[in-house]
């Protein structure tokens, strides 16, 4: 089946390392002239050898001269492909070009290169303590932009020291911040580095910082020494070098998408060599957490209402992991979830009332078939159901009666959940039922009790929903 999203989803299995599955999907896009599929099939010509390094190197000079500026980036500093990878400062005039104009349109590792670059007094460049500062500070906040959690601790390393020393500018102790930073980045050298020099200057109280500032970054050692830092995480220039740039780069624009589009890009995220991995876990993909997803509440509740009233086409299209992670995904509190759906400010109360009712038709036809693995019993266990909605989505100001009628709404739907000839969605029915905590749910509840005596193991949990006493 044909990905809807061919270069974000092999950006996701770079992320989960399955370079094999990325290729399969650029491909055919670079054959046909994507400029960014040339990038990332040719920067993969090391992991994947079905890219000859001839054609590697034809992509990315085709793309470099387009304007694409980490593959002048690649060019500049790694222009023979190099085994492993081995970025080192430019050979020759061209390469200078390169990395400047690379730096110059927002490659972070050009940034960086740069500001080591003059510090070091290489070959083009005489050293210039304040432009290499300059340099490091724009891709310490270039990389800060994103919510991703994304690091660069040669970078930050770099300049958090150089602000902490005085060098190539005013001294200040926020570069301890930069330090502490640099030290979560478990798998990168300079993340030891980083945490090695936070710990001096704390222990020694250099740079005159106060008893009580120590006390607090001294509880900052321990939580960073308490990350696992793995023995057998080992340490890749070139693989630390596209994760960085798949982090700040992996987008998604959802506004105005048809409802197939939609439909792919909430269920197609996990490779299918992931898929036949006996212990592959569907939380391990965790794009979620990384990409800028752009959205449109309004068409978002659209398109859910249209999926949970006809859900059964999904059973014949996709995986059960990847139903489990799609469906986890939507409960969860991403901008593209039920609550942005639901609460978000523009979306009519008709809209969100219906899309609450819609979710009977999903239990129904598709959660009593398969119910999954926790998604179905978790559902209304989030963020949805408590009036939830994303932060970077502007949230609906609900009045007292517009709240009841939602709350209203999902008490029938849940009831008529109960109802279904499914132990699993009386199960997640109950679930819901106690965690909303109705004026009516003790009554509904005793009464599938009294209907349902060959469920009487079912008592205990039963009686737990009715006291909101669950989990």
């Amino acid at each position: 089946m044909k990905k809807r999203f061919p270069i974000q989803l092999a950006k996701e299995a770079i992320l989960l390392r399955d370079y094999g599955y990325a290729v399969e999907l650029l491909y055919p896009e670079a054959v046909v002239g994507n400029s960014e599929a040339q990038f990332l099939c040719g920067y993969l010509h090391f992991a994947e050898p079905s890219i000859s390094k001839d054609q590697a190197i034809l992509w990315l000079t085709q793309v470099a001269e387009q304007g694409h500026p980490e593959a002048n980036y690649v060019l500049a500093c790694c222009p023979d492909l190099t085994p492993e990878y081995t970025f080192r400062s430019p050979p020759d005039e061209l390469g200078w070009q390169r990395l400047l104009f690379a730096a110059e349109h927002n490659s972070a590792a050009a940034q960086g290169d740069l500001g080591r670059f003059y510090a070091e007094d290489c070959l083009d460049l005489s050293q210039d303590l304040e432009k290499s500062r300059e340099w490091r500070t724009h891709a310490f906040h270039l990389v800060g932009k994103r919510k991703s959690g994304l690091v660069n601790a040669e970078i930050f390393y770099s300049l958090g020291m150089m602000i902490l020393e005085g060098i190539g500018g005013p001294q200040d102790l926020d570069g301890l911040r930069i330090l502490y930073i640099a030290g979560c980045d478990y798998a990168n050298p300079y993340s030891q580095k980083a945490l090695e020099a936070f710990k001096e200057i704390v222990q020694t109280r250099k740079h005159g910082i106060s008893e009580d500032t120590a006390t607090y970054l001294e509880q900052k050692i321990e939580e960073l020494s308490d990350l696992p830092r793995s023995p057998h995480v080992t340490y890749k220039e070139w693989q630390d070098y596209i994760e960085c740039y798949i982090r700040r780069s992996l987008k998604y624009n959802l506004v105005s998408a048809p409802f197939e589009d939609f439909v792919g890009f909430l269920f197609e995220h996990i490779p299918a060599s992931s898929l036949r991995h006996p212990f592959f876990s569907p939380y391990d993909a965790n794009w979620h957490n990384i990409a800028a997803v752009e959205t449109d509440p309004v068409e978002l509740v659209r398109h859910y209402i249209r999926l949970f009233q006809n859900p059964e086409f999904l059973l014949d299209l996709y995986h059960p992991i990847e139903l489990e992670r799609g469906f986890w995904d939507i409960r969860e509190f991403n901008s593209w979830s039920l609550g942005a759906a639901i609460h978000g400010k523009v979306v009519p109360i008709d809209q969100a009332e219906t899309c609450i009712r819609a979710m009977y038709p999903l239990f129904a036809k598709l959660f009593a078939q398969n119910p999954l693995l926790m998604s179905s019993f978790m559902w209304w266990d989030s963020e949805f159901a408590n009036f939830g909605c994303p932060h970077e989505v502007p949230h609906r100001d609900y009045d007292e009666s517009e709240s009841q009628r939602l709350h209203q709404a999902m008490f029938e739907t849940l009831t008529a959940i109960l109802q279904i000839d499914s132990l699993d969605c009386k199960a997640a029915a109950l679930h819901g039922l106690g965690h909303l905590q109705h004026p009516h749910t003790e009554k509904v509840i005793k009464a599938f009790l009294v209907n349902h005596p060959e469920l009487a193991d079912w008592q205990e949990y039963a009686l737990a929903a009715i006291e909101g006493d669950i989990l």
